[in-house]
């Protein structure tokens, strides 16, 4: 999740590998993972890694990250923050 001028968004990898910047609106924090109220719909994919390098339009290469490398890299986000 990424913020620009106060708004929360996500980029959003599109059936043909192009990245679409998309608002989305955040609920709390679970287990280290940040829970996406709207914008979103299950199964989609979204860029987790190179978020400074992505624009609008642009094709992508898409690697699954594993459930527990996100988690951990989450929980660590968190603990920095705080």
């Amino acid at each position: 999740v990424a913020s620009d001028q106060g708004q929360k968004y996500v980029v959003v990898v599109q059936k043909d590998n192009t990245a679409e910047f998309r608002p989305v609106g955040l609920g709390p924090l679970y287990e280290g993972m940040q829970v996406i109220k709207n914008g979103l719909k299950a199964g989609e994919t979204v860029v987790v890694d190179g978020l400074l390098k992505v624009r609008a339009g642009q094709k992508v290469d898409p690697k699954p990250i594993a459930e527990t490398e996100a988690l951990a890299e989450a929980k660590a986000a968190e603990s920095a923050a705080k």
